[in-house]
């Protein structure tokens, strides 16, 4: 039995006792958040570094991109603050510190579209095509796609080891693809080299999903991470279909920027949102917190265990059967929470899409009227 699950049957028994733990961000995810927050400034700053030192050429804005950024920033922002209430209330230490992981993600999402909103990135052109797009994002989905692999990782209790020689791979693919747009006599090669590394990436990311599956313990968790794994696999392999097709000149510019963007917010602030609105409860907790339950086994029958919709062989106590009656408390009031945030999402989105289809010169006349001029 892994330490931390000792630790988070602690935790979840002074919950049971009304004491809430009073640590703001675990040991073990500390560290990892410092190091994505300082990869992906350093390479912010690096970019910009290069774009004034070297001329890459300037790339055009891309037309109505600016919608396009407002949204995503909104809705990640919004998803922040859904995940922020989510990591105060929650009573599960392991869903605690993944929430940690995806204010994270979130945030580092919708920063980078808030700088590609006002220009503070550098803006170049593909060499290939001279299709303008944004270096940056390729720093963002390089920290918030080893989120998600750490995130995941930690959900399935991976080892580190594995963990890190699959964000190693997930970097490399993020590095040679950037290298692909800026390299024209090497731009072949660069894509080759970075979907050989998408292949290991996204095989571990199926081989943690699967693990997940057999590591939680309630049934409804399991058939729900079985969903979102093959979810999660198409939205990854979308990502270079939609550029290839870019590329040869399938789609226009803002259309590329359009399903980048909706990729992004489904493979990040979609897919947390469904998983952290379960219990999330893994198998080692359990076995812990039944050994510290000094009431044993009393009252716990194959009944119990099928009417709290536990998998075969997980063995109940009194403190579980409680623990899951709280967190059914928790999961719905998020759920309502999520509702009142994916309304506001989906009114500022409808919004932008009007915006998307009234003429420019309208546009303009309705930004003077509300600046009062």
């Amino acid at each position: 039995m892994m330490a931390s699950a000792v630790q988070d049957a602690k935790v979840m028994q002074s919950i049971l006792r009304g004491v809430r733990s009073s640590e703001l961000l675990d040991q073990k995810v500390f560290p990892f958040v410092v190091s994505v927050l300082s990869l992906y400034s350093l390479g912010f700053i690096t970019l910009n570094l290069l774009d004034k030192r070297y001329d890459f050429g300037v790339g055009e804005p891309t037309p109505k991109g600016d919608l396009y950024f407002v949204g995503a920033a909104i809705t990640f922002f919004l998803s922040l603050i859904v995940d922020v209430i989510g990591w105060i209330h929650t009573i599960n230490p392991l869903k605690r510190r993944l929430y940690s992981v995806i204010c994270l993600t979130n945030f580092l999402a919708g920063a980078t579209y808030i700088t590609f909103l006002f220009d503070l990135g550098p803006t170049w052109p593909t060499v290939v095509n001279d299709r303008p797009f944004n270096p940056l994002i390729y720093v963002e989905w390089s920290a918030t796609t080893s989120n998600l692999i750490f995130f995941i990782g930690h959900l399935s209790e991976t080892s580190g080891y594995k963990v890190a020689v699959i964000i190693f791979f997930d970097v490399m693919m993020m590095a040679f693809g950037l290298f692909a747009r800026l390299t024209r006599e090497y731009s072949f090669k660069m894509e080759l080299v970075s979907y050989l590394c998408a292949i290991p990436s996204m095989g571990g990311l199926y081989f943690m999903l699967t693990n997940a599956t057999k590591n939680t313990v309630v049934q409804q968790d399991v058939e729900s991470i079985k969903t979102l794994r093959f979810v999660t696999i198409l939205v990854w392999a979308a990502f270079p279909v939609v550029y290839e097709v870019g590329k040869v000149g399938i789609i226009n510019v803002s259309t590329e920027a359009l399903f980048n963007t909706l990729l992004d917010i489904n493979a990040k602030a979609i897919f947390s949102s469904v998983l952290l609105g379960h219990f999330l409860f893994t198998a080692d907790q359990m076995k812990a917190l039944k050994a510290l339950d000094k009431k044993g086994d009393q009252g716990s029958t194959v009944a119990q265990r099928e009417g709290e919709g536990l998998v075969e062989g997980v063995e109940c106590s009194q403190s579980i059967l409680d623990l899951l009656e709280m967190a059914k408390i928790e999961i719905e009031n998020m759920k309502e929470i999520q509702k009142y945030f994916l309304a506001g999402i989906c009114l500022s989105c409808t919004i932008l899409l009007g915006l998307y289809y009234i003429p420019a010169e309208y546009r303009i006349e309705v930004g003077k009227w509300l600046r009062g001029y």
